[in-house]
């Protein structure tokens, strides 16, 4: 099948080693050439580089050297102004035409000897006295001048400034001192031309000065020389004639100064130039100017040019010389290995007679072996080998056509076999897919092997996203994971662990990282030699959310029962009291009438006895006032007996809350041992209640009080208004031992009492008689610290 894939393959084109080995090895020269030259042509220039760093450097130094010798010269010879033949005595004199002759004198001298080109003397007070200046120098900026002679008398130090706005002159202004006063102020200026020609004779570079300022009337001064693309002019330059065109080129080239400040070369009339541009601070005063550095660099880069193309031509020869030699050596051994090679495609014929004919007339003679000579006796040699091999092949075809037969036999059966395999496998698939319960299969390495369409619904996984991946991890919560590790391995192992052949209720995690509750049975079997657990699984979550529905239901329920039986005794309390007040009722109809009857002749007879017993001892006086608090008691008993079980409708008036409770402590009896305490606001509003039956209310809560206190203590009666509504409070407030809280609950029941003696109706009597009158009763109390009832009434409309 190869051999005849072969055959129809078009023929490849043959490409001798030996001229592959020639191409790349003379592109290899080439390239080591080239890169050669390239690395010495690099070489040279930054040697070139170097080199014209140093001479900037240098340059950059000597003109900081200048620059500042320049100024203190300056500075130094205004100093020596009043030293000058006749000049002190004129500035003593104070005369200003004997000091501008005198100083007149001088000026050829120092024009001519000290370079100075302007000079300027002025008064103590700051006028100018007389000016000289060079024919040739621009008219000076007088109101600036006179700035910083206005600074010089004021602090008689000198100052130097440089103005590039009319021309870079640099200007020196000094006091004129005479024996250590001033006289006035001397301002000598010089232009920077001087400069230039020291740095020429010493750098030997030429040099110019570039004044960026501008005339007021932007027009250019008679002799003036501009290079109009860089908005500059031209102060000084040596070379002038030759510099000025190449300048005037370069600013057409290159139109903005901030590109030659770093340095640039230029070709200019056969030549090569660099040029950079310098601004110091020094030149940043007044106005804005360069200095221009122009270096001629034709010799330097003729010379980098020359040794390039010598390094060229020597790689060139050398390239040829090496060519040449790399043929003499590979022409012959190239020659025999395609002779050898062309043999081997005979192998593949069988003819191998043929190639060892070939080969072995091929070999070289002599002393010595090379890698060809190998490689010939390799392949006479493999020739033997396969001509052997081929007779074995043949002896192994016959019985490989029998091994076969046979073969062919067994993929029919094991076809059959897998065939009823994945029968098995669509069944068990099909009845999974339609199980209502989540069917996992994890292997033995806890991976989950099978999932199917139920557990995609309740987990929201598709089969491609937990296929593989470790299933109590991604499916259960982090706190059963400890517990899987342990119990795991002793699966792996055994097949056994604490969750196999249970059915268990637990919790799960969703793909959306919610939990849920699930009921799960798994079971172990082995399959391919290993254990593996298969999970089925089912979402309870209906069924604990209605579980739970039940027993919140129960819990209702329940609770509904309990305060329905709370309801039944309540009735029941509360009709057994009625049973009582309706006994009571009939007692009291018939008894009522006849205890009142007695009780009111003792009532007389006491008064009577008081009447008659005048000079009674203390004893018998104190017994008959026993006698007449007990028959009062006794009447209030059988009040509260009667009003108790028959509330009288009340005759409701318009009444003052300061008169009812005045009148009802008139009919109380306070003993000493009880303070009364009273707060009750003025302006508060009257009240619709009936008198009589709200006396008998606050009487019965008086007396309450009284009886609380055991010794001694006080009684508060407080009155206010009911917030916002149209009610009044009262409040009948005591310090006694209180009452606990739950006999609070039963205060106000019929024949319920928390004193030794009562039988208690008075508290009933109150609460009855309050809510007839629109009003009720509210009280609060505190074990030892005592009890507050407050009875709330309307307001009279």
């Amino acid at each position: 099948m190869m051999n005849k894939k072969a055959a129809d393959s078009p023929p490849r084109r043959f490409f001798s080693l030996k001229w592959r080995a020639l191409l790349v090895l003379s592109l290899l020269l080439l390239v080591i050439n080239g890169l050669t030259s390239l690395s010495f042509y690099r070489n040279l220039l930054q040697q070139f580089e170097e080199e014209r760093q140093t001479v900037h450097a240098k340059q950059t130094k000597e003109l900081e050297v200048l620059t500042r010798q320049a100024p203190e010269r300056l500075s130094a010879l205004a100093d020596l102004i009043p030293s000058l033949d006749g000049m002190s005595d004129s500035l003593a004199s104070g005369k200003t035409r004997a000091i501008t002759q005198t100083f007149a004198q001088h000026w050829d001298a120092l024009q001519v000897n000290a370079a100075i080109d302007i000079a300027q003397l002025y008064a103590r007070s700051g006028q100018l006295l007389q000016g000289w200046k060079a024919e040739t120098l621009r008219e000076p900026d007088l109101s600036l001048i006179q700035t910083y002679v206005d600074q010089v008398n004021q602090t008689e130090r000198p100052q130097i400034f440089l103005d590039c706005i009319h021309g870079c002159v640099q200007y020196a202004v000094s006091p004129l001192l005479v024996k250590g006063t001033s006289t006035g102020v001397v301002v000598l200026g010089s232009t920077l031309a001087g400069l230039i020609v020291s740095f020429k004779e010493v750098s030997g570079s030429d040099i110019g000065i570039l004044d960026i300022a501008k005339d007021d009337q932007g027009q250019t001064a008679p002799g003036e020389r501009r290079i109009y693309n860089w908005g500059v002019r031209v102060s000084a330059l040596t070379g002038l004639e030759a510099n000025l065109p190449l300048l005037q080129s370069l600013a057409v080239q290159t139109p903005s100064l901030d590109q030659i400040s770093a340095g640039i070369r230029i070709g200019f009339d056969g030549r090569s130039y660099e040029i950079k541009l310098i601004k110091t601070q020094q030149f940043a005063i007044q106005g804005g100017a360069y200095l221009v550095l122009i270096d001629d660099i034709s010799q330097a880069t003729a010379q980098i040019r020359q040794a390039i193309r010598q390094s060229v031509i020597f790689s060139t020869i050398g390239l040829l010389l090496s060519e040449l030699a790399l043929l003499a050596i590979l022409w012959a051994p190239l020659s025999r290995l395609r002779t050898t090679v062309a043999a081997l495609p005979l192998l593949a014929q069988n003819a191998f007679e043929q190639v060892r004919r070939i080969v072995g007339t091929r070999r070289r003679r002599g002393r010595f072996l090379d890698e060809f000579d190998v490689l010939g006796e390799t392949i006479v040699s493999v020739s033997h080998q396969l001509e052997r091999l081929q007779t074995a092949v043949e002896q192994r075809k016959g019985e490989l056509t029998e091994a076969n037969d046979l073969l062919e036999k067994e993929l029919i059966e094991r076809n059959r076999a897998e065939r009823a395999l994945h029968d098995s496998e669509e069944t068990f698939r099909v009845m999974s897919a339609a199980a209502q319960d989540a069917i996992i299969m994890m292997d033995h390495a806890g991976k989950i092997a099978y999932w199917n369409a139920e557990a995609e619904n309740i987990f929201g996984y598709a089969p491609q996203e937990v296929l593989g991946q470790e299933g109590h991890f991604l499916l259960a919560p982090s706190r059963y994971h400890q517990a899987y590790q342990a119990g795991y391995a002793e699966f792996e192992r055994s097949g056994q662990g604490p969750v196999i052949g249970k059915i268990l209720e637990l919790e799960a995690v969703r793909k959306d990282g919610t939990e849920f509750p699930i009921e799960l049975s798994v079971s172990a079997t082995r399959l391919k030699g290993q254990w593996v657990a298969i999970g089925i699984l089912r979402d309870i979550t209906e069924r604990k959310r209605a579980e739970e529905q039940i027993h919140k239901l129960n819990e209702e329920l329940e609770a509904k029962v309990q305060e329905r039986t709370r309801q039944l005794l309540e009735a029941q309390d509360e009709l057994v009291r009625k049973e009582k007040l309706a006994v009571l009722g009939q007692v009291a109809g018939s008894v009522g009438h006849e205890l009142r009857n007695p009780l009111g002749v003792m009532s007389n007879a006491v008064y009577f006895l008081k009447m008659v017993l005048t000079d009674a001892d203390a004893i018998v006086k104190e017994y008959l006032d026993i006698i007449g608090n007990e028959i009062t008691g006794s009447e209030r008993i059988v009040s509260d007996l009667l009003d108790s079980v028959r509330t009288k409708p009340p005759r409701p008036q318009r009444v003052q809350v300061r008169d009812l409770i005045a009148e009802s402590l008139e009919k109380c009896t306070i003993p000493e041992r009880i303070q009364v305490r009273l707060d009750i606001p003025d302006g508060l509003p009257p009240i619709q209640v009936d008198p009589m039956q709200m006396q008998q209310v606050l009487r019965n809560l008086i007396s309450n009080g009284m009886e609380a206190i055991a010794e001694t203590g006080t009684l508060e009666i407080l009155a206010d208004r009911e917030g916002e509504a149209d009610q009044v409070r009262i409040r009948v407030k005591d310090s006694g031992i209180g009452i606990e809280a739950e006999q609070l609950k039963k205060l106000f029941q019929p024949l319920f009492t928390t004193k030794a003696r009562g039988i208690g109706l008075g508290l009933v009597v109150v609460k009855n008689l309050t809510e007839a009158n629109g009003g009720r009763v509210e009280v609060e109390s505190e074990p030892g610290k005592g009890t507050a009832f407050a009875i709330i009434l309307p307001i009279a409309q």
